[in-house]
């Protein structure tokens, strides 16, 4: 059992996603939950599309922290 509402977490990410005048199209996220391996959240999880140098911050970090 997840230990947080998956509904909500989603709503959140999808407002904290959303960028005037930045088409949902043009961006992308996927959230996976690392100890079940269950999608949380997926925004065009198969466009692909050039990383943001901020991006690369977060996903070195959960890299890092689940090797």
């Amino acid at each position: 059992m997840l230990g947080f509402d998956r509904t909500a977490l989603s709503a959140r990410l999808a407002a904290a996603l959303a960028v005037p005048h930045v088409r949902r199209s043009s961006e992308g996220a996927l959230v996976v939950d690392l100890r079940s391996g269950d999608v949380v959240y997926a925004l065009n999880p198969s466009r692909p599309l050039a990383p943001a140098s901020n991006e690369k911050l977060t996903v070195s970090f959960a890299a890092l922290a689940r090797l």
